[in-house]
């Protein structure tokens, strides 16, 4: 394989995986932001307390994906095999 379509096959495997973290990370922080709303209707939370609701959110969506981009499933999912 020459050094230029190596270098190709690495964007493309770069920008597959980018796209995985996006899309996986997405889907969770959406599903965790519907629990926060939900929880905000059944009880009026301070602007205080909802920031750190939020952040903590984001921390536990952040670790979801990061759990979930590891796995063997998304790593199989993710190669890109050369073209020979």
């Amino acid at each position: 394989m020459t050094p230029k379509e190596e270098k190709s096959l690495t964007f493309r495997l770069k920008a597959k995986y980018f796209l995985c973290v996006l899309s996986v990370y997405v889907g969770v922080y959406f599903v965790l932001y519907l629990i926060l709303s939900f929880i905000h209707a059944l009880i009026y939370l301070n602007p205080y307390f909802r920031m750190v609701m939020l952040l903590l959110f984001f921390v536990v969506s952040s670790m979801i994906t990061n759990r979930i981009m590891k796995s063997e499933t998304m790593r199989s999912f993710v190669e890109i095999q050369p073209s020979r």
